[in-house]
C-alpha cells in the first residue's frame, strides 16, 4: 500500500511538472507518467488482496516505453500485453484490473498518434 501512495505521488508530481518520461508525442497527448498515474487509480478501486496493481500496470508502461512509430503498432501493443497479463492473472480474479490497464493503454495510444 506504501509503495502504491508512493508511485502515485511521484507520478502526480511528474503530471502537474510536466515531466514526460518518453518520447515527444502531438500537442495534448497523454504522457507515460500520466498514464501510470491514471493506470494505478483506474485499477486501484476495489483491489483484491491477491491483485498486484502496481505489476499490471508496470508491464504496460515498460510495454509503452518502446516507441512505436504509428496508432496501429502502440494498440498492437496493447493487446500483446493485454493477452500476456490476462493470462498470469486469470486464476487470481485480477482480469477486471487488467482488462481496466488494457483501456488506460488503448486511451494512450490515441492521444499520442493519429489515425
Amino acid at each position: 500500500m506504501k509503495k502504491t501512495m508512493v508511485l502515485l505521488s511521484v507520478a502526480a508530481i511528474l503530471g502537474m511538472s510536466g515531466c514526460r518520461i518518453t518520447g515527444s508525442s502531438p500537442e495534448g497527448g497523454m504522457s507515460l507518467s500520466s498514464f501510470r498515474g491514471n493506470c494505478l487509480t483506474t485499477t486501484s478501486g476495489g483491489k483484491r488482496s491477491d491483485c498486484e496493481t502496481n505489476d499490471i500496470c508496470n508491464a504496460f508502461s515498460a510495454a509503452l516505453s518502446i516507441e512505436t512509430a504509428s496508432l496501429g503498432s502502440c494498440l498492437d501493443t496493447c493487446q500483446a500485453q493485454y493477452k500476456q497479463q490476462s493470462a498470469g492473472n486469470f486464476m487470481n480474479n485480477c482480469a477486471s484490473m487488467v482488462g481496466a490497464a488494457r483501456r488506460k493503454c488503448i486511451q494512450y495510444c490515441r492521444s499520442n498518434f493519429q489515425e
